[in-house]
């Protein structure tokens, strides 16, 4: 590469104006952070973070030198695309059940809840404990089987809820152990 315009040789024809004034803004700054596409040698594209810093002279501010670190993402990315689709994925099937439906961590804050248990909390409680939002109560559900749920990593049980003296069947299943 070493006297070679690298940017024709490793960035995609579509984005070399973008990058022209990538390249630019990178210069007029102490320090710049960019992702974006490149090709290697054999045209396959790898998606790069890029890091600069640019050093200056202390008695005029001229900019002398711009460092600048690649670190090849690609991976990285595509797993991180992967969990997205696959979040998006089960925020779909969950938001499909007809029943009230919402995801706990080990410490009882809700992660997820599904838009007929959010209509029947009667809002968007996550991040809360699930025994304040649901159920108004400062302590853990007396029926609650989390620790039980541990050992069989899944349950079942009834409970009556005495506000509106209904009973729920409410069916537990654990996501992941992390004993």
């Amino acid at each position: 590469v070493i006297g070679k315009d690298w940017f024709k040789l490793f960035f995609p024809p579509e984005i070399l104006d973008e990058m022209n004034e990538v390249w630019k803004n990178a210069w007029g700054v102490s320090s710049h952070s960019y992702i974006n596409t490149i090709l290697t040698k054999n045209k396959d594209e790898r998606i790069i973070s890029w890091q600069s810093s640019g050093f200056y002279e202390e008695k005029d501010e001229k900019h002398n030198l711009l460092i600048t670190i690649g670190e090849d993402i690609t991976e990285r990315q595509q797993i991180e695309d992967e969990l997205k689709d696959s979040k998006e994925t089960q925020d779909k099937i969950l938001d499909a059940f007809d029943d009230g439906t919402y995801l706990c961590s080990s410490e009882y804050e809700i992660l997820y809840l599904n838009p007929v248990m959010k209509e029947k909390i009667g809002y968007n409680a996550i991040g809360e404990k699930c025994h304040k939002a649901i159920y108004n109560s400062n302590e853990i559900c007396s029926w609650c089987y989390f620790e039980e749920l541990k050992r069989k990593k899944k349950g079942k049980t009834t409970i009556e809820v005495e506000r509106n003296n209904r009973h729920y069947i409410v069916t537990s299943v654990l996501l992941k152990d992390n004993s």
